[in-house]
């Protein structure tokens, strides 16, 4: 499980630069956090090193703040772009 966060969390993060592909990401990002978190609790059940489950779960972190941070951009240059649509058409 740990091996399988890590992956997932960097293509979350690959994915998570392309543009449209921010679902993709997300899903992946969600998915390796889950993983992640099942595994290092697995790891340290069994007293092995936890750094594969951990690094995942730290870049499953990142991909989602990432796509949050995006939306909110996303969501500001929408709003300005037609708060200044507005005014020109009262012109």
């Amino acid at each position: 499980m740990a091996i399988a966060s890590l992956i997932l969390g960097i293509l979350s993060l690959v994915f998570s630069f392309i543009p449209f592909m921010g679902f993709i990401a997300l899903a992946m990002a969600v998915v390796g956090l889950i993983l992640g978190i099942m595994g290092k609790k697995e790891l340290e059940k069994e007293g092995q090193a936890t750094t594969p489950a951990t690094a995942g779960i730290v870049m499953s972190t990142i991909s989602i703040v990432w796509y949050i941070i995006s939306w909110i951009i996303w969501i500001s240059i929408l709003s300005s772009t037609s708060s200044a649509l507005i005014n020109l058409q009262q012109l």
